[in-house]
């Protein structure tokens, strides 16, 4: 895990590699994850969705959906370690900083589209 962890390359896989191996979730479980789901005022983490792939010849359509467990054992609540604890928190922050500059990158956008907008409507009114 730590040539993972400190590998600019494979860095990002960090998270998602410590939540699985220390919570004992398989792939399904762990994308099916939503926020509410994850409790750290209890160290929590509450499995009641996973991501499901639908076969075309089975599904009306193929692709991927948010799904209940097969079984009543599939909904369960996992204890969460300080490893996954640590990497949740590192990728929350990480998600907080993309979202803040997906943000700036479509207010500059905005702001953009408005001033050519400006400029036009005054070269056009002259």
């Amino acid at each position: 895990m730590n040539f993972i962890k400190n590998s600019p390359k494979y860095k990002h896989w960090y998270p998602i590699y410590a939540l699985m191996l220390g919570s004992g979730l398989i792939v399904g479980e762990v994308t099916g994850l939503r926020t509410e789901d994850i409790d750290f005022k209890h160290n929590v983490i509450n499995v009641t969705h996973t991501l499901v792939f639908y076969d075309r010849s089975k599904a009306k359509k193929t692709g991927f959906g948010i799904n209940t467990p097969k079984t009543k054992a599939g909904y369960r609540s996992v204890p969460m370690i300080k490893t996954v604890r640590d990497a949740l928190l590192e990728q929350k922050q990480y998600l907080k900083i993309i979202i803040l500059n997906l943000l700036i990158s479509l207010m500059a956008s905005v702001i953009l589209f408005l001033l050519i907008a400006l400029v036009m409507y005054s070269i056009k009114g002259l």
